[in-house]
């Protein structure tokens, strides 16, 4: 019989090569948008947006790389985990979905942009520039799109084995929850422990050596 840490180490291993086949499938398509976005630079107004976009790209192909091939430090050396904390993975799937709807704006301004005519460049702040690499920037936002789109739905359905604290993600609640148990019970102790006080209190001025009990009642000793 196979052990469970064996087969859960091979799943995690199988979830990073998957992880890391869409972030590479991601840098190509991020390579050729870049140079398209630089072949259609010349044009007015979107020139200059399109290149900032292409920057994005890079700086998130970027952050995947190195969020996805993080090992957690063990007693025995490297965990083969990925080691994601809940608030970074939190902001992963912020960023993702943000890059969802940019990738998804400049498939579609480009794709429009690429049915232009050539003779309307004298319109005012307004430019028809290389109808073919337009249509290829909107095209590789929509393949980038998909990557994006696979890309949030890993982040969301195996948060379980990506995230962690102190071990798993499902110990995040369970912590949250004691330490509100904690609060609350001493809380309680430190109420009990005035009354008992008081009660000691009272029942010593009496002079008969006697001690209050937990209701802050005195006790009589016995003569």
């Amino acid at each position: 019989m196979i052990p469970a840490p064996f087969i859960d180490a091979h799943m995690q291993l199988d979830k990073r090569k998957s992880l890391n086949t869409v972030v590479l499938a991601m840098a190509v398509l991020t390579i050729c948008f870049f140079i398209c976005a630089c072949v259609v630079s010349s044009n007015a107004n979107a020139g200059l947006n399109v290149v900032l976009t292409a920057m994005m790209y890079v700086a998130y192909v970027g952050l995947l790389a190195v969020v996805f091939n993080r090992k957690r430090a063990t007693d025995g050396g490297m965990d083969t985990a990925m080691a994601i904390e809940p608030i970074v993975g939190g902001g992963l799937i912020g960023i993702t979905t943000m890059m969802c709807f940019l990738s998804l704006m400049t498939a579609v301004y480009w794709g429009q942009m690429s049915g232009c005519e050539d003779d309307t460049d004298d319109v005012d702040g307004y430019s028809c520039y290389n109808s073919f690499g337009m249509a290829a920037v909107a095209w590789f936002a929509s393949f980038l799109l998909i990557s994006e789109a696979v890309t949030l739905a890993a982040l969301i359905l195996w948060k379980e084995d990506m995230f962690f604290v102190d071990g798993g993600y499902d110990n995040f609640d369970a912590q949250e929850d004691r330490g509100a148990y904690s609060s609350s019970a001493y809380a309680y102790d430190g109420a009990t422990f005035g009354t008992g006080g008081m009660g000691g209190g009272l029942g010593g001025g009496g002079g008969l050596g006697g001690n209050g009990d937990d209701d802050g009642v005195p006790q009589q000793a016995d003569l």
